[in-house]
């Protein structure tokens, strides 16, 4: 399509503002389809030249058999089994660290006192990778659901609470001063002056801490669970199966990209105001 003609497509949605509007988005949505196509083009170009060059099937196959095979285990079912596991773990341990750490966050950005006590603790915890705490989860909780939730809740957690800390931390009082003098009440403060200033911030926080969790789940699935999408990698790399194999890698990298837009759509719908909100408008 020429250039002349996909900006002129947008009149031809509609003449009211509505239809110049909708043309506009599905102008934007075909450009970036565009774009990924050519980048996963490009990709696949440049795999099968290193996989013909190299010529060894089992460290690197070329793209064909690794993705007949991908589309073998979507066919019969086992790619939505293994990534609705791994789904629901991600669910549990994702809401469980949202529930502690941005409670603890806002208490360590509102009083000092709790920022004394629990920032040392937070900041030399974090400093742990959480692929660290497998050995011991082994032996805490066995090769069972509670291993990569805790692993996963573990990887998520810290993004919650210093995002949540620098809200509070950053927030302008001076505007809570001023709606308390005109009468507003603490409910009130909260929505409609503390939580909006807040949310890019949790925001930002809740989209660090899915790519963690997502990179997390992984590692956890490969050593200490029975399914799941990091299992499913470990376990066509005990068979040798490497068409398999990178057929499961390449869902999880696809995955992760698919999860990580639809933080980013709600960057744009939550906080359209903020930075964050329009960075995510830019890089959808």
């Amino acid at each position: 399509m020429r250039a002349t003609s996909i900006l002129a497509f947008p009149a031809a949605i509609g003449g009211g503002a509505a239809g110049r509007a909708t043309g506009v988005r599905i102008v934007a949505v075909l450009v970036r389809a565009m774009h990924l196509a050519r980048s996963l083009g490009l990709a696949l170009v440049l795999w099968w030249v290193v996989a013909a060059w190299l010529h060894r099937p089992l460290s690197l196959p070329t793209p064909w058999p690794v993705l007949s095979t991908w589309w073998s285990l979507a066919a019969d079912g086992e790619l939505a089994r293994q990534t609705l596991v791994s789904l629901r773990r991600l669910a549990i341990a994702y809401i469980l660290a949202a529930v502690i750490g941005i409670p603890l966050g806002f208490a360590m950005g509102l009083w000092r006192s709790v920022d004394r006590a629990a920032g040392p603790i937070v900041n030399a915890v974090r400093a742990i990778s959480g692929i660290a705490w497998i050995p011991l989860a082994v032996v805490w909780f066995g090769v069972s659901e509670a291993l990569p939730v805790f692993i996963i809740g573990y990887g998520a957690l810290f993004p919650f609470v210093l995002n949540a800390q620098a809200a509070m931390t950053n927030r302008d009082a001076r505007l809570s001063t001023v709606a308390r003098t005109l009468g507003a009440g603490r409910v009130r403060i909260a929505l409609m002056i503390v939580l909006p200033a807040a949310l890019p911030y949790l925001l930002i926080g809740a989209r660090i801490a899915l790519g963690l969790a997502w990179m997390s789940i992984i590692a956890a699935e490969l050593l200490g669970a029975p399914s799941g999408l990091g299992y499913s990698i470990e376990y066509s790399r005990m068979l040798q199966q490497t068409p398999r194999m990178l057929a499961w890698i390449l869902w999880v990298g696809a995955a992760g990209y698919l999860l990580d837009a639809v933080v980013r759509s709600l960057f744009a719908w939550l906080a359209p105001w903020s930075g964050a909100g329009r960075l995510a408008r830019g890089a959808r």
